[in-house]
């Protein structure tokens, strides 16, 4: 053998600017066990077994985030229908209320069992407070 001659390894080449084989979005990967391979079924490529458990991890961290994202959207919506059956309860008993009075009917009051005329009322309070004054004298 010859000390001055350069020994040429062509059996091996280096590419780093080639793009991904599978660039499906999600990936389907099919594991082969005699083979010890990952596929994606999409696209028939083989993935290198990291880059598929990473791929596989950012697929469910988005879907956490996204459930995340939907169960407050969720309470949101729920808080917001919750409010809209309240005012919708408060005004249909209103309006039952109106059309009893037109027909002469008159509401009794709850507590001492009275009959009473609503334009004889003289004064309304925040419910809110009511609460806090009978909380408070307890």
């Amino acid at each position: 053998m010859d000390k001055e001659k350069t020994v040429s390894f062509d059996l091996l080449r280096i590419n780093n600017g080639m793009k991904k084989i599978c660039t499906c979005n999600p990936p389907h990967y099919e594991l082969s066990v005699e083979n010890r391979i990952i596929m994606c079924r999409d696209c028939g490529a083989v993935v290198d077994p990291f880059e598929a458990m990473l791929s596989i991890a950012r697929y469910h961290e988005q879907l956490r985030e996204e459930t995340n994202r939907l169960k407050r959207k969720v309470k949101v919506y729920s808080e917001e229908a919750n409010k809209e059956l309240k005012r919708m309860r408060k005004s249909r008993v209103f309006r039952e209320m109106e059309e009893s009075y037109r027909k002469n009917m008159l509401p009794r009051c709850p507590k001492c069992k009275e009959y009473f005329d609503p334009l004889e009322i003289i004064e309304f309070r925040n419910a809110k407070y009511i609460k806090q004054e009978e909380e408070g004298s307890e």
